[in-house]
C-alpha cells in the first residue's frame, strides 16, 4: 500500500528520485511505532502529537 502511494506521488514529481519500497518500510515502521507510544502512554502521546510528529517527518521524505 505505502510503496504504490509513494510510488505515485513519485512520478508527479520526476525530479525525486525515491526508492519506493524502501521509504515505503520506512513509513509502516514510523506508524507501528507510534501506535504503539499511543496506547503504552496515551497521556504523553496524544494523537495530536503523533499526528503532528508523523506530518512532520512525512513532509521532510517528500522534501528530498
Amino acid at each position: 500500500m505505502f510503496a504504490s502511494l509513494i510510488s505515485d506521488i513519485g512520478e508527479s514529481r520526476p525530479d525525486w528520485k525515491v526508492d519506493a519500497e524502501l521509504y515505503s518500510h520506512a513509513v509502516l515502521a514510523i506508524v507501528e511505532h507510534f501506535g504503539r507510544v499511543m496506547v503504552d502512554d496515551p497521556d504523553r502521546f496524544t494523537a495530536e502529537r503523533l499526528v503532528d510528529g508523523a506530518k512532520a517527518v512525512l513532509g521532510t521524505l517528500w522534501r528530498q
